[in-house]
């Protein structure tokens, strides 16, 4: 408990795993785009984005 208050508080923190989440989020979206268009035409499209 002492490190997240040394860290800024449980506001911070909160907002550090929010962050990492809607990252997390985004890169699961562009990549589910990358593996249907993969599905479809069996071919590799890296341009997808």
């Amino acid at each position: 408990m002492g490190l997240v208050l040394a860290a800024g508080g449980l506001g911070n923190t909160a907002q550090v795993i929010l962050g990492g989440l809607a990252t997390g989020g985004l890169y699961a979206v562009l990549m589910l785009g990358v593996v249907l268009v993969f599905q479809v035409s069996k071919n590799v499209n890296f341009a997808y984005g």
